[in-house]
């Protein structure tokens, strides 16, 4: 009975220091994209303000009536940053999106195989465990020790 009671301890054990590792990888892995898409934003920021610089200085030297042809010189590579800049922010949250996928899977496949596992030695070791002894023997040591069984 001792015996059970320990495996299936430290059955759990196992399996709550499995999830807290898990936990740990999925945290590491949620960190690591979050990271990625600050450095996105920073470098993407950065990028926008020297270039934003460097056309307020060229529409300030130009002629007023240049100013439209200018717009839309600017306007168009700034449309298609803006869209490079989705684009990589969403395979950013896609990775990180398989990389949880991959992870929780993982994860449910190994806990399953856990708790079979765990399950399987408790049902085998119950069937071979002769519960009437088990019965008895604490029964048995309590009359024992108060000095019943020297009546009977």
């Amino acid at each position: 009975m001792l015996d059970n009671q320990l495996a299936l301890f430290t059955a759990f054990k196992e399996n709550f220091e499995a999830q807290c590792n898990s936990m740990t990888a999925l945290g590491q892995t949620a960190f690591t994209g979050l990271a990625k898409l600050v450095e996105l934003n920073i470098s993407t920021t950065q990028t926008a303000m020297i270039e934003s610089a460097a056309a307020t200085k060229q529409y300030l030297s130009t002629d007023p009536k240049e100013w439209l042809s200018l717009t839309v010189v600017h306007c168009q590579p700034a449309a298609g940053k803006a869209f490079d800049y989705v684009h990589h922010a969403a395979n950013i949250v896609s990775e990180t999106q398989a990389e949880f996928n991959k992870a929780a899977a993982l994860e449910i496949a190994e806990t399953s195989s856990k708790i079979t596992a765990m399950v399987d030695a408790l049902a085998k070791s119950a069937a071979t465990a002769n519960p009437e002894a088990d019965l008895k023997e604490p029964t048995g040591n309590a009359a024992t020790k108060s000095g019943l069984a020297a009546v009977a």
